[in-house]
């Protein structure tokens, strides 16, 4: 969505039940996973191909930076140690698990404030680019899901990423495309340590 957003790409969003699937998905897109995009009679149901299909036939403006100076590359661990964390359902590995994803989130910071970073206030410079498109969504899915799970913050010491991430914050095209909180814990509620637990908690704030 932040790709469609940053090329003025209008697109149709068809919410699907996974229970009840609708009968036109059934017939036309049996085994397609979701999110998917269709587009020209194709369904991509791969993220990172989703992202690449848009950028060759909407090109302007280009998100890809040919040297980017590693920012592709950067926090490409983060989603999954976060992942690792939170579908946790053994206790002695809680604090090993928190650690490697603290590990992550500091060489993101570190990278964040390093020098051979293209210099601005994201991933490669002062405008969106893909890097930003892949990396941001999944940190907004860590903190909101890890601040209600496991009353874990990002830690205030790693100000590069703290600065990151309030330029992405204040910026229209991430915050707008950001999904619903509550779509998120509902998400995530399945996958956590006790699931049961988990959506009785989400039952219990909707109320």
């Amino acid at each position: 969505m932040m790709v469609l957003a940053l090329k003025g790409v209008t697109a149709n969003v068809t919410t699907i039940d996974l229970r009840r699937k609708p009968e036109f998905f059934v017939k036309s897109y049996a085994g397609v996973k979701l999110p998917c995009l269709v587009h020209n009679g194709k369904a991509i149901d791969d993220i990172i191909d989703i992202e690449a299909h848009i950028e060759k036939y909407f090109p302007d403006p280009l998100l890809m930076v040919l040297d980017d100076h590693g920012a592709l590359k950067a926090g490409e661990k983060v989603f999954q140690k976060f992942s690792g964390w939170i579908r946790n359902r053994d206790p002695a590995a809680e604090e090993r698990l928190r650690n490697l994803l603290a590990e992550e989130l500091h060489r993101l910071d570190s990278f964040l404030g390093s020098s051979k970073k293209i210099p601005g206030q994201y991933l490669a410079g002062n405008e969106f680019t893909m890097p930003d498109c892949i990396l941001l969504p999944k940190l907004h899915q860590l903190r909101v899901a890890l601040r209600f799970f496991k009353d874990y913050e990002i830690p205030q010491n790693l100000v590069n990423l703290q600065s990151y991430l309030r330029s992405a914050d204040l910026n229209e095209v991430f915050s707008k495309t950001c999904c619903d909180d509550s779509e998120i814990l509902e998400g995530w509620s399945k996958h956590v340590g006790d699931p049961k637990k988990a959506q009785m908690i989400l039952k219990a704030q909707k109320r």
